[in-house]
């Protein structure tokens, strides 16, 4: 009976698959790296259609987080201010608050014609993962446990990792990020009186009964 292959030939083949398998798993490997939130985001900081500073609103000048996220507090989303709450301090016609400046000429056209800023999401979920604002600011969770000192940033950009693991940690040891509820924005809030923070922690996760999910549906809907 001839040989139609060689022993070489198997050799080869086996080989073959073998390679293939080691290149399919390094493929996979490397899309999930990549892929994952810590890689993709973590220290995006894209430039906004209109400059604006965190750094001076809110670190010099004192401005609450809900002045221009109203909703943060009720809605599941955090959303972003409107020209008119711009306009409350840069309108020319009345407090004049560099009311003219050219950079804010994008602000005056949105005001005036209805067609909101095309703004640049900084922070996103993955469309498969659900979160709650309102949830979690009346539990005691501070907006710089997620977006980090904001009022220290000139431009803001994407500072935690927002991947599974991250948000388990948390969920794992609620106490370790909790504060009074009405510090919940005042982003420089240290405890007062030599306090530890994790008692204080410890004694708000009682109080509003923070029961963390941990398990899949509770942030997969």
């Amino acid at each position: 009976m001839p040989v139609i292959f060689r022993r070489s030939r198997d050799t080869q083949l086996r080989q073959g698959v073998v390679g293939i398998f080691l290149g399919l798993g390094l493929g996979v490997f490397a899309w999930y790296y990549y892929a994952l939130p810590s890689y993709t985001r973590v220290g995006y900081t894209p430039v906004q259609p209109v400059a604006f500073s965190h750094q001076l609103h809110v670190g010099q000048l004192g401005m609450d987080c809900t002045y221009c996220h109203q909703h943060v507090f009720h809605s599941p989303h955090a959303t972003v201010p409107s020209a008119q709450v711009c306009m409350n301090c840069h309108n020319p016609r009345k407090a004049n608050v560099k009311g003219n400046s050219p950079l804010l000429a994008l602000i005056r056209e949105s005001y005036e014609t209805g067609k909101p800023v095309a703004w640049k999401r900084v922070h996103k979920l993955p469309e498969y993962a659900y979160f709650n604002h309102a949830v979690h600011v009346n539990k005691g969770v501070s907006c710089v446990s997620c977006h980090g000192l904001v009022n220290e940033m000139p431009i803001v950009r994407h500072d935690q990792p927002l991947s599974m693991g991250w948000c388990l940690q948390c969920h794992h040891a609620p106490e370790e990020h909790l504060r009074p509820v009405e510090q919940v924005t005042n982003l420089s809030w240290k405890p007062e009186g030599g306090k530890p923070r994790l008692d204080i922690g410890w004694e708000i996760k009682q109080q509003l009964q923070v029961q963390a999910p941990l398990h899949c549906q509770g942030c997969h809907r």
